[in-house]
């Protein structure tokens, strides 16, 4: 199922699903349907083989689709196709089409379609010989919701970062103690930092350039403090000479 909350990564419920995979616990959040948090397991990369379109046959009607940062949430009630894929696919929908939308890569080419059961957009997967055998679909079963939104909070996608990042050698991957609160003070994370300035979570990239615009910020902003400073003392020395004055 395709969601476009822009706080949800993708999730997967089965283990099965993943080519690699790092255990580490965290949560998913979906209310109302589920007021309590949702338990992930791990975290790593799936591959998914998915049909180009409904009427296409042969070796090119198939497509490999690999989904990176993706949850292994057991409990969920379908699998999630989260928004971060937007930032290497178009993502078409149509609910008045018979398949619902479809999803475009770079060039312009149909790697996937939707199909839509209660609402929700199902993504179609190839199945046997060239997917795997699967089983029924826990949507459009009856009794499911015709809408759910799940995310992914920014303080554990930041704790799962700072995670994977933990052994590198590099000062320059990592945020400084000092870095990390300046984050939290000026815009509640790195997630929200990342937001405001059009670049993604999601992508290495993105993050290396977040941390050198908040350590020239940082700078910017010491600068300024240390001309305040400056100038503070300034006043205060002409304050003082001129009582000394007043007092002769």
């Amino acid at each position: 199922m395709f969601t476009r909350n822009i706080n949800c990564t993708s999730a997967a419920r089965d283990r099965a699903w993943f080519i690699d995979y790092t255990p580490f616990e965290t949560r998913l959040e979906m209310p109302p349907f589920m007021p309590r948090p949702i338990p992930v397991l791990g975290i790593g990369t799936v591959e998914l083989i998915t049909k180009r379109g409904k009427n296409r046959h042969g070796a090119n009607a198939h497509y490999t689709m690999r989904l990176k940062n993706v949850l292994h949430a057991p409990s969920l009630i379908a699998n999630i196709l989260g928004a971060p894929i937007i930032q290497d696919y178009e993502i078409l929908t149509d609910f008045a089409h018979p398949q619902k939308g479809g999803i475009k890569d770079k060039d312009g080419q149909q790697v996937a379609y939707f199909h839509a059961p209660a609402q929700l957009l199902e993504l179609k997967l190839s199945g046997p010989p060239v997917g795997p055998r699967l089983g029924p679909s826990t949507l459009g079963s009856g009794g499911e919701p015709t809408f759910f939104s799940v995310s992914w909070p920014s303080s554990e996608m930041e704790r799962w970062y700072a995670f994977r990042t933990k052994g590198s050698n590099s000062q320059a991957d990592t945020y400084t103690e000092a870095e990390k609160r300046w984050l939290k003070s000026h815009y509640d994370g790195e997630f929200h930092f990342l937001q405001t300035q059009g670049l993604n979570i999601h992508k290495d990239e993105d993050r290396e350039e977040g941390r050198s615009i908040v350590r020239a910020m940082m700078e910017k902003d010491s600068e300024t403090q240390k001309k305040l400073q400056s100038k503070k003392e300034r006043r205060a020395k002409r304050l003082e000479r001129s009582s000394a004055r007043k007092s002769t």
